[in-house]
């Protein structure tokens, strides 16, 4: 209990002044009525002196894990986008920005509080004919870690914000927010969509029907 011993004294001082006066009350109008009024008010003041004292008992948990943070990369093919500016002439790739940043092992601040996590995405079935790269599943890839991670704390996602495959990501990063999970992203390429279809000429027929 962690009650001031001074605060605890002085409350019980009050308490005990209060039941002098509810007693000496009694003894001078006596009846029923006053015994209730009088017993209410002894009552209501040994409430409040409860109250003032914040009574409270702390109880230390040991964390034998360290919580988690998992950082999501998309390393499918829409990465290969060159669109990332960096200077006046210098475009990339968005995964050569990715890459590059993930060299510098930005996260490293959160190493000494967490247990942080780096992981590939993409398309969350593979076999002889496709691969991780063939697709965009963003709500399996949050899902996933939501599952398997137990002491899960937060998500950092990596990535341009196309998907293409699975269901919407908003279900899954709404099922991490009722786990009180934040879910935080980094939107690599442009904002606006690039071109991926150009007619260089047409040729008409010189006759018709």
């Amino acid at each position: 209990m962690q009650t001031p011993f001074w605060l605890i004294v002085f409350a019980a001082i009050i308490w005990a002044a209060t039941g002098w006066v509810s007693y000496s009350n009694w003894e001078r109008r006596r009846g029923k009525g006053v015994a209730l009024l009088e017993l209410l008010r002894f009552t209501v003041m040994g409430m409040i002196l409860f109250t003032i004292c914040k009574p409270e008992f702390l109880r230390t948990t040991q964390i034998e894990e360290q919580p988690e943070v998992v950082i999501l990369t998309d390393v499918t093919r829409s990465m290969e986008t060159r669109d990332v500016i960096l200077g006046a002439r210098d475009v990339v790739k968005r995964e050569e920005w990715l890459k590059g940043h993930i060299k510098t092992n930005f996260w490293q601040s959160l190493a000494s509080q967490a247990k942080v996590s780096v992981q590939d995405f993409g398309m969350s079935f593979t076999n002889a004919e496709m691969s991780i790269a063939d697709g965009t599943d963003i709500y399996q890839a949050l899902e996933e870690q939501r599952a398997k991670r137990k002491n899960l704390k937060a998500v950092l996602m990596i990535s341009d914000g196309d998907w293409n495959y699975g269901d919407p990501p908003q279900q899954a990063a709404m099922k991490l927010g009722a786990e009180e999970i934040p879910v935080f992203t980094l939107t690599v390429g442009s904002e606006q969509a690039q071109k991926d279809l150009i007619m260089e000429s047409v040729n008409p027929p010189k006759f018709g029907l």
